[in-house]
């Protein structure tokens, strides 16, 4: 890999010129950064590595502002602009939308199989997204002060949070992410026992109704289970055991 030539700025005009290699380096390179540095290349307040852009100065914690995937294909930052983002790390183009805080992001993380991502920003809140698109797949973890760090448990059911309020807290995520979304309804139903209409209408399934979703819903189930993400977070299995299924 060819060394970067990178422009390390000041507000006060100091300026320093590092020589770094691409890959290997580009993890540290926010570790040799002040509060008051930023790196400067072709254009200002850019990840230069591959010329990822925020808003505002790549933000420094630390564990730095931006990682590696497993593969070094995509790089995921975090900003004082209140966004963490994904980029492609060959080119540089965003890969999902911005995942926005309402302040400073503090951090983020990939989860083990970097399916999902984790952040936890100044606004108080830590919160977990799909790195495939960046949309949310929780509602906010809420502290009453900055979120100062946040990680997985082993299994990744559960998160651990701690801030400046003087409090840590574990939050219970366990879900299956990845059950396709259009059979949800069905899911709930034979969960229940009951179906709601149009109208938002309530009523109890009769046994041979609830056998007839049950019967399809176990078909969809066992297909779903054989590319699971979330094993341990899928309801089926436990379902199965119920039912006398196993």
């Amino acid at each position: 890999i060819s060394p970067l030539k990178f422009s390390l700025s000041r507000t006060s005009g100091m300026r320093k010129t590092f020589l770094l290699l691409m890959k290997h380096c580009a993890c540290n390179i926010l570790k040799l950064l002040s509060d008051k540095l930023y790196v400067k290349a072709s254009i200002s307040n850019c990840f230069m590595v591959c010329q990822v852009q925020h808003k505002n100065l790549v933000w420094r914690s630390e564990d730095g502002g931006a990682l590696f995937s497993k593969d070094e294909s995509r790089i995921l930052t975090w900003s004082r602009d209140g966004t963490a983002r994904v980029w492609n790390a060959s080119d540089g183009k965003p890969l999902t939308e911005p995942m926005k805080h309402e302040s400073y992001v503090n951090g983020a993380v990939f989860s083990k199989d970097e399916s999902r991502i984790l952040t936890w920003s100044a606004d108080g809140t830590t919160r977990l997204w799909n790195a495939s698109d960046g949309k949310p797949l929780s509602e906010p973890m809420k502290h009453e002060g900055s979120v100062w760090g946040a990680v997985f448990s082993k299994d990744e059911s559960r998160i651990l949070t701690w801030s400046s309020d003087g409090t840590a807290r574990v939050w219970d995520i366990g879900a299956d992410y990845d059950f396709p979304p259009e059979h949800l309804p069905l899911l709930v139903e034979v969960a229940t026992g009951t179906a709601m209409d149009d109208a938002g209408n309530i009523s109890v399934l009769s046994k041979d109704e609830w056998e007839a979703r049950k019967e399809k819903y176990i078909e969809i189930a066992e297909n779903h289970l054989k590319t699971c993400k979330y094993p341990k977070a899928n309801m089926y299995v436990r379902q199965k055991r119920a039912w006398g299924l196993d």
